[in-house]
């Protein structure tokens, strides 16, 4: 093993401790050999670590040799690098953005018009000459991609593309899907460029804005069709939301003056990060929350 001083990488495997309802973590470094930084992008529910690395210099191991990345997947506890996708780029705008559970990785090529999929042991590289800055942001089970390109949103599954621009958009910016094909994603809606969250099932587009809301952005959709987003509400007051069947629920935990949250999974818990401030302080502290439903 490269006995360089490294920046390791740490996944944790959470098992649940006997008392109180809490967590204890077991910590596993993930240290490649002859590479001197390492970076976890994903985590699928296998386990499956998808990030990139870069090689360490021969007179000092402690440096990077050079800024170019290179792909990794970590899975039962060995690391496997992969092809190279992109020996002419730099990490400038190139990293691993997701790994699904069936292991299938995207990302894209740093200085370069397209991203790629790694599927099966062969990269498929997403690239076409209506689209340029061509960014997958996700993918679900089924191998679907979404992502953005040209200041649109883009749908690839089945060797095609199609468009994904809601009547009123200028552009959109963000985009997710889930494991049942619904798009959850944001842009600039109108001459006045407030940022709208939209839905789409496949057939039609949906706008979400919760009531008196100045702008939100869309954070992640679970398979239940459940959106996670934030804003502003009109107060100059930043919080989270959920919209589900038709309703919205806004997110601000008790004493945070700030809300943003991150991630929502199957259950409705969202997990979130924001700004905490008690009546004996004098400034905001930083705080991560989970919000249960009751």
């Amino acid at each position: 093993m490269n006995n360089a001083i490294s920046i390791k990488l740490l996944m944790l495997i959470a098992s649940i401790a006997a008392f109180t309802g809490c967590y204890n973590y077991t910590y596993t470094d993930l240290v490649p050999n002859e590479y001197s930084d390492s970076v976890a992008l994903d985590i699928n529910d296998n386990g499956e670590v998808a990030g990139i690395c870069f090689k360490s210099a021969d007179v000092f191991p402690m440096l990077r040799f050079d800024d170019h990345p290179y792909f990794f997947i970590y899975r039962n506890n060995k690391f496997n690098m992969l092809p190279d996708p992109c020996p002419s780029s730099t990490s400038e705008g190139e990293k691993t953005i997701k790994i699904n559970n069936n292991g299938e990785i995207i990302g894209s090529c740093g200085g370069k018009n397209e991203g790629f999929i790694y599927r099966d042991g062969e990269y498929i590289f997403l690239e076409s000459p209506e689209w340029h800055n061509i960014q997958p942001s996700d993918i679900n089970d089924n191998g679907t991609i979404v992502g953005t390109g040209s200041g649109k949103g883009f749908l690839y599954g089945g060797g095609s593309y199609i468009e994904l621009l809601p009547p009123g958009f200028s552009s959109v910016d963000y985009i997710r899907i889930n494991n049942n094909g619904t798009v959850v994603g944001h842009g600039y809606y109108g001459k006045a460029f407030v940022n709208r969250i939209f839905i789409y099932n496949g057939e039609t587009y949906t706008e979400l804005l919760p009531p008196g809301w100045m702008g939100a952005s869309a954070v992640d959709i679970n398979d239940s069709g459940a959106v996670l987003g934030w804003g502003n509400d009109g107060t100059d007051t930043t919080k989270g939301f959920i919209y589900s069947d038709g309703t919205y629920t806004e997110l601000l935990p008790p004493g945070y003056t700030y809300a943003a949250p991150s991630g929502i999974n199957e259950n409705g818990v969202v997990v979130g990060l924001g700004y905490y401030k008690s009546a004996c302080q004098l400034y905001n502290r930083g705080e991560v929350f989970i919000a249960s439903p009751k």
